[in-house]
Parts: structure tokens; sequence; C-alpha cells
């Protein structure tokens, strides 16, 4: 990010690579996310436990290293399909890709109570009928309070290096549903699009 003391904020976001904001977007919601100008100056001091899926922790993985998560008060870091015990005095921030066994699962949290409170982040907008869903069950066992927050974040791909991500795309328009990526690589101005 550029630190010209008379550049623009909008300079410093233009002059930051794809890798870069994507890192800086997650540390936003390891931090309950607050902007930058919202926290005291720095980590928000509270441990807190992340429940991921697997398609987010390839998101994470070549962002955040495990003590990259501890600078963030992060104690644990768990797959969303594991095994887990209740942390009940631990605020949660679960970060997975909208689906309908995922939301299963958070319901099936939420409703045992595993954690002190809920900071739900979807890797991409939820669609209405999943987000009816987990309001459904969460109200029918009278546990919806323990959720905090929700957001929908728009880094539903990895970034692999500072010009290179990858963007998984699936086609469900179609009689059988096809899966490519889309690799791309960006050099200053340039952006060049590999389709495979």
């Amino acid at each position: 990010v550029s630190t010209q003391s008379t550049g623009t904020r909008r300079d410093a976001v233009m002059a930051s690579t794809l890798m870069e904001l994507q890192r800086d977007a997650l540390v936003q919601m390891l931090n309950f996310n607050k902007r930058p100008e919202e926290s005291s100056g720095g980590v928000d001091d509270k441990w807190k436990v992340l429940v991921y899926d697997g398609f987010c922790r390839d998101i994470i993985s070549p962002l955040l290293k495990v003590g990259d998560l501890q600078k963030q008060a992060v104690t644990l870091h768990l797959e969303l399909g594991a095994a887990r015990d209740a942390v009940p005095d631990v605020a949660a921030i679960y970060f997975v890709k909208p689906t309908s066994e995922n939301v299963d699962r958070i319901a099936s949290d939420v409703q045992r109570q595993l954690y002190d409170a809920f900071h739900l982040n979807w890797a991409q907008p939820i669609p209405r009928p999943l987000m009816e869903s987990l309001a459904k069950q969460t109200l029918e066992t009278d546990s919806v309070r323990m959720i905090a927050k929700l957001f929908d974040h728009s880094c539903n791909f990895v970034s692999l290096e500072p010009y290179l991500s990858l963007i998984h795309i699936s086609e469900p328009t179609r009689l059988l549903s096809i899966s490519y990526a889309v690799f791309c690589l960006k050099k200053k101005k340039k952006i060049t699009k590999i389709y495979w």
C-alpha cells in the first residue's frame, strides 16, 4: 500500500496487489469486520476461534500462516466438517462457502452453543433460500440470538501470488455442471486471462 503523504486512499488501494487486498480483507474479518479506523489501532484482543470449510481453507492458506492467525488472536483454527469440542467463552469467526451442507452444520453448531458468539462470513453472497434456511433452523431452536453478525464477502478466489489468482467458476445452467478455472495474471495495467 502506498504510504505517500500526498496520495489519496484511492491511490493507495490502486497501488495494492490483489493478494494484498484479499489479505487485508481477511485480517479485517478476523477483527470482527471492524475497519482499521474503527479499531483502537491494534489487533482486537479478544481470543477467537476460526472455523472454515475446505474451500475457504484454500483461500486463507497462501495469505495467512499460523503466526499471522495468532497475531490476530486466533487461538484455534478448525475445519467445519471436523468433530469440534465446545469452547463456550470464546467467539467464533466462520469463513465458509454458502452451501446447504455448511448452513446445516452452522445451524447445528449454533443450536449446540459451541461458542460464545457466532460471526458468520460467507466467501460469496449467500443466496436467499440458504439465508432463510439458516434463519428457520436457528429460530426453531431459539438459538438465533447466538449469531452476532453475518457478512457477505466477495473473496471466493485463491491468490497464489501478488499478480496471479485462481477463480473457480461452475456453470449449473447446462444439463451437466461444468467447472473450469480462470487464471488472471495482472502486470501493471495489462490483464491476461487464461481459461482452463
